[in-house]
Parts: C-alpha cells; structure tokens; sequence
C-alpha cells in the first residue's frame, strides 16, 4: 500500500522511520508517500512514523490504524434475465441476481456484455448498489453477460456465471 505523510510543524524532515510493531523500524528519506507492506493477514493494523531533521532531532512517533482487506467477496449467484422488451430497433433486457452471503463492506455490482460472435473485450454495462440492471442494445444483435460483486476494497469477485437465457 501506499502511505500518505505530512509533517505537522517544526523542522523541516529528512529521514523517516516506519514500523508496523513500533519497535522495529526502517529508515527512508523523508517523503510524502511511501510504499509500505502491512504484513500478515487481513485485519486492523497500525502503522508507526517518526520524522527526523537534518540535526537528528525528531518529532512524536505519529501512528494510523488501517484495515486490511485482501479477500474478496463471494460471486454473485442466480444471474437471471427478468424481462425483455422491444421498442422500434432495440431490446431492452432487465437482469437480476442474489446478492454473496456474508459480505460486510460491500462496495457494488458492474456488469458486463460482449456479443456472443466475438471474442473481444467485455464492455461495463453498469455500476451499481442493485441487484438489477438493464441494458439496451439492438435487437438484431446477442448478447452474453456476467456481473461480478466489489468491496470497499475494491477487491473483485469472481464472475457470476452467465444468465439463461441469454439477450
């Protein structure tokens, strides 16, 4: 991860040391980001900064608590096609799906289609906090779809499988 670092007042720094233990640390040159391994498994973690001046002198130990979240969320389950319509020379199709189990920082849905003949890229339908979403396309042209589920980790699901019968 990337750590944010702002001196409050006081001496201008120039080295700084980290430490996830507040007793062992590494020294870098002072920066206003630095990359840094949390360490270990997800959970609550606290990050250790001390900010030194070009004499040595240094500032108060300056810490953060951050949560580490590395697991993504289950899939989504029971991808559907709800209903479809025909307007003029498009379809619209509405899809749902149930929600993963268990998931307590849930961030969001994106689904995607591409046409069935193609093997290029997948295209983001929508970003969404429903379990539905619509997409309109021409109706002469199929579609396949998947969704896949997000944290406020931005960790990503796997794919949800794809929905039958397809648009």
């Amino acid at each position: 991860m990337t750590l944010s670092i702002a001196k409050s007042s006081g001496a201008s720094p120039v080295t700084m040391k980290i430490s996830n233990d507040g007793s062992t640390w590494i020294s870098y040159a002072y920066a206003t980001s630095q990359t840094w391994d949390l360490g270990g498994s997800d959970g609550t973690k606290t990050v250790y900064v001390r900010l030194f001046s070009s004499t040595g002198a240094y500032g108060a130990i300056a810490t953060d608590t951050i949560i580490l979240d590395t697991t993504a969320p289950g899939a989504p389950t029971g991808f559907y096609k709800v209903s479809s319509s025909i307007q003029g020379s498009n379809t619209t199709a509405v899809f749902a799906w149930t929600a993963p189990v268990g998931v307590t920082d849930l961030g969001g849905y994106r689904m995607y289609k591409r046409l069935i003949t193609s093997t290029g890229a997948w295209t983001l339908v929508c970003d969404t906090s429903a379990t539905t979403c619509s997409d309109t396309h021409k109706k002469t042209d199929t579609y396949e779809y998947y969704v896949v589920a997000y944290d406020l980790a931005t960790n990503v699901s796997a794919q949800s499988a794809t929905p039958n019968p397809t648009a």
